[in-house]
């Protein structure tokens, strides 16, 4: 998400302020974003075992097995438990990913107003943490698709069996938590980018 780009700065001796926040920031948005890798990869898992699940039930039907409503109800709780496991997963990334926001929204207030930060030969690498951010929300934006897809596909799936109801609705309720999470972030990176513009100007982002 973070371009991975080494940032020099220039630091007068006895003052490391600016460094401080840099190398905080730096250290969390990796944080932020090996976390939401792994969210990604939990939400994969999830999926192809649901798909397994469906595939089990095809399979049998076209071999023309004994497809009673008690396999079929069987495989379907077997799809409430994968779901509940990544609802258990998504819980934590929530919790985590906005800790992790809220630590690198406040030290990059605190990097456009160290007196630093406005000095000539530091606008090239404020102008490229800018633009990391404008990556940054693109990619959120990008997720917070996805995950919405995730919630329509999964409310088509109510009312099969009484389990997979239970956990999808726990899964759409997290799922709607973790995109207003991500409007926060979102609306926060547009504050901090018009902040910015007092001390580096507008930003050109290439398309």
């Amino acid at each position: 998400m973070f371009a991975k780009k080494c940032v020099e700065i220039d630091i007068p001796d006895g003052d490391n302020g600016f460094l401080d926040f840099i190398a905080e920031i730096e250290e969390d948005a990796k944080s932020m974003n090996s976390d939401i890798e792994k969210m990604t990869m939990e939400m994969k898992t999830m999926r192809d075992d649901i798909n397994n699940c469906t595939h089990e039930i095809q399979n049998e039907k076209k071999n023309g097995g004994n497809v009673t409503a008690s396999f079929v109800r069987k495989k379907y709780k077997k799809a409430a438990d994968y779901i509940e496991t990544f609802n258990k997963q998504l819980k934590n990334h929530n919790i985590t990913l906005y800790s992790l926001w809220l630590k690198i929204e406040k030290n990059t207030l605190g990097l456009i107003e160290n007196n630093i930060s406005v000095r000539p030969e530091n606008k090239q690498s404020m102008t490229e943490y800018i633009k990391a951010l404008y990556g940054m929300q693109v990619a959120m934006n990008s997720l917070k698709e996805k995950i919405q897809t995730l919630k329509e596909t999964s409310l088509k799936n109510i009312g099969i069996e009484r389990s997979l109801n239970q956990a999808i609705h726990f899964l759409d309720e997290d799922l709607s938590s973790y995109t207003d999470m991500v409007e926060q972030i979102v609306k926060s990176i547009d504050r901090i980018i018009i902040k910015s513009r007092v001390i580096i100007g507008q930003v050109k982002i290439d398309s």
